[in-house]
């Protein structure tokens, strides 16, 4: 309210902004998806280890101690993919 009051009441004493170039824009752009795709990447983590977490506990307790990742490591997405199961991972 103060700063439009202030723009209101003396607009020639301050400049405008200029408008965003298409660099600008294309850098909004590129930002909004890689956090978009962030924000994507830990819902998906979240659903992967509420379902482990009913469906293969183990798996889940064991990937948990892995450093930097954890279910996100290709060597962890590598045992899920050779083992799905409980069963499978007992044969």
């Amino acid at each position: 309210m103060l700063l439009a009051n202030i723009i209101r009441t003396d607009p020639d004493a301050h400049r405008r902004l200029p408008l965003d170039t298409e660099l600008t824009q294309a850098i909004r752009v590129l930002a909004r998806a890689q956090q978009d795709a962030v924000w994507a990447r830990q819902q998906i983590g979240n659903q992967i280890r509420d379902l482990l977490k009913d469906f293969y506990p183990a798996a889940l307790a064991a990937f948990a101690d892995l450093p930097s990742g954890g279910l996100a490591r290709a060597d962890a997405r590598t045992i899920l993919a050779a083992a799905p199961t409980p069963t499978q991972a007992a044969n």
